[in-house]
């Protein structure tokens, strides 16, 4: 399995901080992420897209991972474009979820289905207790949910397959930076206990 972590955003939601990515909790955020995807043994290779808006990221990274060029056009563009450029199965996360172990990738990754682009969702009702900053939402099973932003899909088929939805409730799932509010947020958290 592949894992594609897609860093190459222009960061327009926190003003005055140029690459989030590289915003620091103990480490930069996206090696974080890295760290998750690496510590999770169904991984075999890691990607990172970047972009013209992450030359940060592109230097914190250099000769750990495979990067991939993005045009920093927005998350699915940018996502579709990537994988354009892999083949096989893979996990996509984002960059900017700090809280991402090896442990939610595999659990993740049990829910894996080759013939479908499986997407997670976590309830909305997780995201408000957590109290982290409004996302995208969708209603699946009468239920209000929002996406996380990690899916599934067999890059040699992608986008042709359909789409699932899979819920999983997890707060490592629903915290990441994507205001003032989520950073004052994760300061507090991130030495907290997640489980």
């Amino acid at each position: 399995m592949n894992g594609l972590v897609m860093g190459g955003g222009c960061n327009s939601r926190l003003p005055g901080v140029r690459e989030k990515l590289t915003l620091s909790f103990g480490i930069p955020m996206i090696l974080r992420v890295v760290a998750a995807l690496k510590g999770c043994p169904h991984i075999t290779s890691v990607y990172v897209a970047t972009s013209p808006h992450t030359p940060q990221t592109r230097r914190i990274l250099k000769g750990q991972v495979r990067m991939l060029e993005t045009a920093g056009i927005g998350y699915p563009k940018d996502m579709t474009a990537a994988l354009t450029e892999m083949s096989g199965p893979t996990v996509i996360v984002p960059g900017d979820m700090p809280l991402l172990d090896s442990g939610i990738i595999s659990d993740i990754l049990d829910r894996y289905d080759n013939d479908t682009w499986t997407t997670v969702l976590a309830s909305e009702s997780l995201a408000r207790l957590v109290g982290v900053s409004r996302g995208i939402n969708v209603t699946y099973r009468r239920q209000r949910c929002r996406y996380t932003g990690i899916s599934m899909v067999n890059a040699t088929q992608a986008p042709s397959v359909p789409q699932r939805y899979v819920i999983q409730d997890d707060i490592r799932l629903v915290v990441n930076v994507n205001s003032i509010q989520d950073c004052i947020l994760l300061g507090a958290a991130h030495h907290a206990p997640i489980h």
